[in-house]
């Protein structure tokens, strides 16, 4: 049974669910962070987590936001070059 959607910009779980690293969309980091900052704009909506890891050549950055009410996390993903150093904008306030 498939515990996860696909939209263009994140994959939506059930709490609890998993989904392939593969098939979370990877995202420009300003859309990524436009869509962050969005999603917690809803008071229901929170992050659970995130964090970056060394994937293949790339830095790459997973979000979870938990939606407490409708009982899922939508899950995002942006990867940034090893090879160059960048100064993002924050997420946090």
């Amino acid at each position: 049974m498939e515990t996860f959607t696909e939209t263009d910009q994140h994959v939506v779980i059930k709490n609890q669910g998993t989904v392939p690293l593969r098939l979370i969309p990877v995202l420009p980091y300003n859309v990524f962070l436009s869509d962050v900052l969005a999603l917690l704009q809803n008071s229901k909506n929170h992050c659970v987590n995130y964090y970056a890891f060394p994937y293949a050549d790339k830095l790459k950055f997973i979000c979870c936001i938990a939606d407490d009410e409708a009982g899922n996390l939508k899950v995002l993903s942006h990867e940034q070059s090893l090879q160059r150093e960048v100064q993002l904008i924050s997420i946090a306030k």
